[in-house]
């Protein structure tokens, strides 16, 4: 009951004054301003707790300038630590970004995942085509891990449910990119987790893995060929038949491309290339 009133404190009329105020600069020169209390923030946030009362106190602490985050996101992350319910849809992928700077910067674990779990939540609608590069982007640029994993993951998601899983579609989609439209330096890192996305989620209606189906056939007739050819060596188009339409050739090469490049297997393997051969280490 009581951190239910929490919010009202933050509100003028509350009978209980403020004792800090931070001030923002916006691009117009135009000073906002949001007040709080510093036990309130403290209790929240060692680092405010250090700030107000601790060895990082300052003489004018009453006023505190605030150069690294806009008004609204910063009233956000008090608003949070008030216990006033945020309308998380409402906020864009830089509006989570720059929150989740925040939150790390003072140290409030909760949000933190409150603000991961929302990206995650509506990751459909935050991002599309339009903006997937851009969150790449963002993930190329943010020092936090935990953040840097999951805007990674969600473009992949994104890629690969909007191209339907093609890896080709995906690199034509990019090669169109021009300079002045994302940054491109992020695109090494998100094709190759977008390689290792179609590795890891490539499944069929009853549930087998691509990889360990390509891996059984290879296992289960490698002896069989070594007896009929004179060699210890299976064919990619054997692999395919042997599936009989449970995966396409190109699931296939992406399964032997993988386990070549684990070492599952050893031999030749290219898309370009008819002969594919390999067989198990």
């Amino acid at each position: 009951m009581a951190a239910k009133n929490l919010p009202k404190c933050l509100h003028i009329d509350c009978g209980i004054p403020t004792d800090v105020r931070f001030l923002f600069k916006d691009d117009s020169e135009e000073i906002k301003e949001v007040k709080a209390h510093k036990l309130l923030l403290s209790a929240a946030s060692d680092v405010f707790q250090r700030w107000f009362y601790g060895s990082m106190k300052e003489d004018k602490e009453e006023d505190v300038e605030i150069v690294d985050s806009s008004q609204e996101v910063f009233k956000t992350m008090v608003e949070y630590i008030y216990n006033k319910e945020l309308d998380w849809n409402a906020f864009d992928l830089h509006f989570h970004s720059s929150l989740y700077y925040q939150a790390e910067k003072y140290n409030i674990g909760d949000l933190k995942a409150e603000i991961l779990s929302s990206i995650e939540r509506q990751s459909r609608h935050i991002v599309n085509l339009n903006n997937v590069l851009e969150a790449a982007s963002l993930a190329g640029k943010t020092l936090f891990e935990p953040l840097s994993n999951l805007l990674y993951k969600i473009s992949v998601t994104c890629l690969a449910r909007e191209f339907q899983g093609s890896y080709i579609e995906v690199v034509k989609f990019c090669a169109e990119v021009k300079p002045n439209e994302a940054d491109l330096s992020v695109l090494p890192k998100l094709m190759q987790m977008l390689l290792e996305y179609k590795q890891l989620k490539a499944q069929w209606g009853f549930g087998k893995n691509s990889y360990d189906l390509v891996y059984k056939v290879i296992m289960n007739t490698e002896d069989v060929h070594e007896e009929m050819m004179g060699i210890g060596l299976v064919g990619r188009e054997y692999v395919v038949d042997m599936l009989d339409g449970l995966c396409s050739r190109k699931e296939v090469d992406i399964a032997l491309d993988f386990l070549l490049r684990e070492d599952h297997i050893s031999g030749k393997f290219s898309i370009n290339d008819e002969d594919y051969y390999f067989k198990t280490t």
